[in-house]
């Protein structure tokens, strides 16, 4: 059989199988993976994935076909019999396949064969995003054990919080069909120590007794040991339920899978368990895999960079391109003289950082295209609101929705998110924004007739307010507030007389450190009221709009924005940035 594509490879194979379901959810585990683990992916391994999910993968933009993924044929036509085939002949070393339990051809014969020969290979089978995440950060070749123990941090419910397991609530499960229980207890007897890290210790039936016998001399270990049913009496339901219930966070199953087994329902439950959406588990097919993943770490799994970002903030969704994307552009602008050394005076600077940073943020906004394009293909209604900021990032994120090229969403409208600012360059304001992203989509643009700002009454009726809180996204960068002079040549709105210079002072004096659609905020991340009010969404708006909806903050490269960012994200005036390593470094720091 023949895969799609050419058949040149840069590393190892590694098999990545996800079902329609699993793939599609924008927020979802394996959206995350994917785009967390890009750059350690593409740098080590190459893909081979079946059409569906060789089509996902591809979408995201970190991934480039014949280089770094193969496309298979569908798995239901062929794909996943190729990937077993290559199990068999020791051409791919992993498989990571995120089976639904929702989706009925998770059961298929092909997949079951699949299973077998992973197993009975030895190949490790990776069926859980936790299990491949830990893979993939602690037992690959370059990684170095850290030297303090963390214990283990693992995902709980779907929109991706961590919290860390300690040993005074964590739980392993043990089984071990027969012809395994030889394998279990060489494993049992050689990481002792490292099982007595847990509070319990699940064992099925006989594997159960076997272990409280093999640890006579640690009776207080042994007394740890919880024995359920065997497995045809149901002791596979029982470990499920404690999966379920968020009882038990790694599970070293020892499968046969030379033999019938009368409980095989029990077994495929207990598998499925472990995918549901919420549930986050290791899963461990044999013992090698359970052994690399004890002598790894020791045991350290942590979160990655966006995982942490998210976390802080308490985020819906973190997303920092990799390294390798954002690095050149980035030295780049580390190499211009900052504003205290005088960069903004010079022309030269000033067109050195322009030029950097614009390479820095199309790279932001080429994701950040991917991920907008995805989450509007989610929604259910039948129109789609969204709305959009002014500015110089937006009006690169505008260029890269275009290049992107995507197919028409219809009922889709893009809304200006403020009003008109004066005599600013018309690429960089709002209504040209939403009238570009609205034309690229064939959809309907919603633009205002109105100011930037108001010193008056709001002139939006509420209607026209009403409508506009119809908004499901909205889509921003944010800006500092520069103490002496403009942060950009091209959208000045002192110079451009649209404020006023000494209202803007005040407002410093005030504590005001950023911007965000017109709306000053504070290092609290609390608006800072002059008599200069946008005209469009407003604070609390945006902060509605975060909680039941998505507002995508772009922003990257450039540090005088930190501040601002944080009190935003803070706040809760955000609920999904977009951004690249050294500023989301920076976000961690007290």
């Amino acid at each position: 059989m023949r895969s799609r594509g050419t058949t040149h490879t840069l590393g190892p194979q590694v098999a990545i199988i996800a079902p329609k379901i699993t793939r599609s959810r924008p927020e979802g585990a394996f959206m995350r993976f994917i785009r967390d683990n890009a750059s350690i992916l593409r740098k080590r391994y190459t893909l081979i994935a079946p059409e569906g999910t060789h089509e996902t993968i591809i979408k995201t933009g970190y991934f480039e076909e014949g280089k770094h993924i193969i496309g298979l044929p569908p798995g239901a036509h062929g794909g996943i019999l190729e990937v077993a085939y290559r199990v068999v002949t020791g051409q791919c070393g992993v498989v990571i396949f995120l089976y639904d339990p929702e989706e009925i051809r998770s059961e298929s014969p092909e997949t079951r064969a699949l299973t077998r020969v992973c197993i009975h290979k030895q190949v490790a089978l990776l069926t859980t995003v936790a299990t491949a995440d830990y893979w993939l950060k602690y037992q690959s070749p370059d990684y170095e054990p850290p030297k303090e123990l963390d214990w283990l941090k693992g995902r709980e419910g779907e929109a991706g919080s961590y919290h860390e397991l300690g040993p005074e609530h964590s739980t392993i499960a043990l089984i071990a069909h027969d012809v395994k229980k030889k394998g279990m207890q060489k494993f049992v007897e050689r990481y002792v120590e490292f099982l007595n890290k847990f509070k319990r210790i699940i064992a099925t039936g006989t594997t159960g007794a076997l272990i409280k016998g093999w640890f006579y001399e640690f009776p207080d270990l042994a007394d740890r040991v919880v024995l359920a049913a065997s497995g045809p009496e149901g002791g596979d339901v029982q470990i499920a339920h404690e999966i379920l219930s968020g009882r038990c966070q790694v599970v070293i199953f020892l499968h046969d899978p030379l033999t019938a087994h009368p409980h095989d329902s029990d077994i495929s439950l207990l598998r499925r368990t472990c995918q549901l959406p919420g549930i986050s588990v290791i899963l461990l097919s044999d013992v090698q895999s359970a052994e690399a993943w004890v002598e790894s770490a020791s045991f350290s799994p942590k979160q990655t960079l966006a995982e942490r970002v998210r976390n802080r903030f308490k985020l819906k969704e973190a997303l920092v391109i990799p390294e390798d994307m954002a690095n050149e552009a980035l030295e780049c602008l580390t190499n211009i003289p900052s504003k205290e050394q005088g960069w903004g005076r010079s022309d030269e600077d000033w067109s050195r950082h322009k030029k950097a940073w614009q390479e820095v943020t199309f790279k932001l906004c080429t994701v950040a295209a991917r991920y907008i394009d995805i989450i509007l293909r989610q929604e259910r209604e039948e129109e789609i609101w969204i709305a959009a900021n002014l500015g110089r990032t937006m009006n690169i994120l505008a260029r890269a929705i275009e290049e992107m090229k995507p197919l028409p969403i219809w009922g889709l409208t893009v809304k200006a998110m403020v009003g008109i600012p004066g005599v600013v360059r018309s690429e960089y304001n709002a209504n040209t924004i939403a009238e570009r992203i609205a034309r690229t989509y064939g959809g309907k643009s919603s633009l205002s007739e109105y100011e930037f700002f108001t010193t008056g009454a709001d002139p939006l009726s509420p209607a026209q307010h009403q409508e506009l809180l119809r908004t499901r996204i909205v889509l921003t960068s944010i800006g500092p507030i520069p103490k002496n002079g403009a942060y950009s040549k091209e959208v000045d709105l002192v110079q451009d007389k649209v404020v006023d210079q000494k209202v803007i002072n005040l407002a410093v004096r005030n504590g005001a450190i950023g911007a965000i659609g017109g709306i000053l905020i504070n290092e609290h991340g609390q608006e800072v009221p002059t008599k200069y009010r946008p005209v469009g969404l407003q604070y609390s708006d945006l902060v509605k709009i975060a909680q039941r909806g998505q507002v995508v903050l772009v922003v990257g490269g450039d540090e005088r924005r930190y501040p601002a960012i944080k009190a935003a994200l803070g706040a809760g005036l955000c609920s999904v940035l977009i951004t690249e390593p050294e500023t989301a470094q920076e976000l961690l720091l007290s």
